[in-house]
């Protein structure tokens, strides 16, 4: 089976349900879907791209972990990345977290090694640990040009503090402004 068609009623995909299903290489998630349990896809090897229905709201634990994903389509009701969700997307160059999205659970796109690209909108108010770990976010000739083109100061990426950029006096202090994750 290369591409799954699931049927416009269903409303729940369970824990592990597909889970090793290494022939598939493409699933539509219909907008009547409301839960993808944990593991849903996990070690779906072949798995190349998945497009997520509007209803969904939560992207649960390790649901598309250890895929080979190539392209995310994001409905238009994701609030939440799970835990590891998209873990070990060893072929994923390209994110862009949808502007309904507030937050990223730990690890949600660790061990995505090939990321060049990540789009996180003002929504996110909150990063967990390790959400990119393995990723590289420098270049050869330091930070990145986004973080580059960032004046000196608190850096933010949405509602997330990042870091601060330049020099802070010894004793000094960051003030991070109201409504900081």
């Amino acid at each position: 089976m290369s591409k799954l068609t699931l049927g416009k009623k269903l409303e729940v995909i369970d824990n592990n349900a597909f889970e090793g299903c290494s022939s598939l290489k493409q699933i539509e998630i219909p907008d009547s879907v409301e839960s993808i349990g944990e593991g849903a896809f996990t070690y779906c090897t072949s798995l190349e791209h998945v497009t997520i229905g509007n209803k969904l709201a939560y992207v649960a634990k390790s649901a598309f972990s250890w895929c080979n994903l190539t392209e995310i389509t994001w409905g238009d009701g994701i609030a939440k990345i799970g835990d590891s969700a998209f873990a070990c997307n060893q072929k994923l160059t390209t994110v862009s977290i949808p502007d309904t999205v507030t937050e990223l659970e730990y690890k949600a796109f660790a061990g995505c090694v090939e990321l060049s690209d990540i789009e996180i909108p003002d929504s996110v108010e909150a990063i967990g640990g390790y959400a990119f770990e393995k990723w590289d976010i420098y270049n050869e000739g330091g930070d990145t040009a986004w973080y580059d083109a960032q004046a000196d100061g608190d850096v933010y990426a949405g509602k997330v503090y990042y870091k601060y950029k330049g020099t802070i006096a010894e004793g000094g202090t960051v003030n991070l402004k109201a409504g900081t994750k």
